[in-house]
This record gives structure tokens, C-alpha cells and sequence, in this order.
């Protein structure tokens, strides 16, 4: 991984704040503790039941390493970042269903449609983000180093 990877992550984060700012809303009004347990913890579940720590960890370390990692491993973690994105999307969906099957209970009650809408919304927006900012970076990267023959020996 190139040491300048978190700029462009940083960058990217911070636009997606500033636009908030500028259209006249807090950013803090757009963390939902529900959402971020729905979109984190379901993916991260499913994987335990398909990979063991061990592995998801030498995952992320072969995606973020410049020694040579063997290709073996390096398929292993492209389709594990593909399964990642994959489980992403499906949590998203399932966070938006939760949220706008909380919004058609009860369409009266003003608190109860703004928390369903917010579960709703804020679903989709952390699994967008989490697809944008974590599975394609890695998975680029590995690509990359499947393209070139893993050819970095430090």
C-alpha cells in the first residue's frame, strides 16, 4: 500500500463533511449508533462464520503490505474483499428495509418517521462509504499486485 493512502481517504472523508457543512446541516446529525451496528456487525458476523481471525487478518496485511505475500494469499483476499463488498451491499439493504418498515408503522408520529428515515438513510450512506473507503482500495491494490507478478521484495 502507498504511505500516502490515508490523504487521498482523508480527503475523500472531508468532502463528503465540507458538502454537509456547506448544504447547511451537522454532520453529527448524520451518525446513527443503529445503522453503524447494522452496516458493521452483520458482514462482520457472516465472515466469522467463513474465515477465522487469522485469516481476515493476513487479509488486510497483504492488501497493506510492500513485502512479496504469495499469490495463493493473494486470491484468497481479492475474493475476500469481493464477499466484504458483497455482505456490505446485502447490510445496507437490510439496514434501508429496517428503517422504512420503521417509517410505515406508524406515518403519524413525527419522532418515530425521523428515526426510521434516519436508519434508512444513514444505512446506505455508511455501507456506500464503507465500500468507497475500504473493499475497493484493497482490492485495487491486490489487483495490482496480481497485474505485476507481486514484484516488491523488501
Amino acid at each position: 500500500m502507498k504511505r500516502l493512502f490515508l490523504l487521498p481517504l482523508l480527503f475523500g472523508v472531508g468532502t463528503v463533511i465540507l458538502v454537509i457543512i456547506l448544504e447547511g446541516a451537522d454532520p453529527v446529525s448524520y451518525l446513527s449508533l443503529s445503522s453503524f451496528l447494522i452496516v458493521t456487525f452483520i458482514p462482520l458476523f457472516v465472515l466469522l462464520m467463513h474465515h477465522n481471525i487469522i485469516d481476515i487478518n493476513r487479509y488486510f496485511t497483504s492488501c497493506s503490505s510492500t513485502k512479496k505475500v504469495e499469490m495463493e494469499i493473494l486470491k484468497k483476499a481479492l475474493y475476500f474483499f469481493n464477499e466484504l463488498e458483497k455482505l456490505f451491499i446485502v447490510s445496507g439493504v437490510l439496514g434501508f428495509l429496517c428503517g422504512t418498515i420503521s417509517l410505515l408503522q406508524s406515518p403519524s408520529e413525527q419522532k418515530v418517521l425521523s428515526f426510521g428515515f434516519s436508519i434508512a438513510v444513514s444505512c446506505l450512506l455508511y455501507s456506500t462509504g464503507y465500500i468507497l473507503f475500504l473493499t475497493i482500495p484493497c482490492k485495487s491494490i491486490i489487483k495490482n499486485k496480481l497485474i505485476n507478478g507481486n514484484l516488491k521484495n523488501e
